[in-house]
């Protein structure tokens, strides 16, 4: 069982998730999300697990109703922006960067908010 981790403000945890989130509240293109997330020593998020999708979906949601658009860390490769593989899709996509999970879409253009995304929180 994996166990949260502690993450000191304004980064958030999940219970069970250990990683530490941080959401960019600007709205911004892809790679000045992707800047700000590695000057925070964090990645693009990428969502490794229902778990965490639903972790994520409740926070936006609890935040901006159903209207929200966040970049995610998912490259037109087809890999996360953090190097971790694809383990958990919420639906089904055709190509890579055509994935949805819960309301997430090939967003490309921009600008939209960001969430940033670290395995640890030391």
């Amino acid at each position: 069982k994996q166990q949260a981790t502690n993450c000191s403000h304004p980064h958030i945890s999940a219970p069970e998730i250990p990683a530490c989130y941080f959401e960019v509240e600007k709205n911004l293109n892809y790679s000045e999300i992707s800047k700000i997330c590695q000057q925070h020593g964090m990645h693009v998020t990428s969502v490794l697990s229902k778990k965490e999708n639903d972790f994520l979906t409740t926070f936006l949601t609890r935040k901006y109703g159903d209207s929200f658009k966040h970049f995610l860390g998912l490259t037109e490769q087809g890999t996360w922006e953090d190097g971790s593989p694809i383990s958990f899709i919420n639906g089904s996509f055709e190509h890579p960067v055509g994935i949805t999970m819960f309301g997430w879409e090939n967003l490309s253009n921009g600008p939209y908010y960001g969430m940033c995304k670290r395995f640890s929180c030391d």
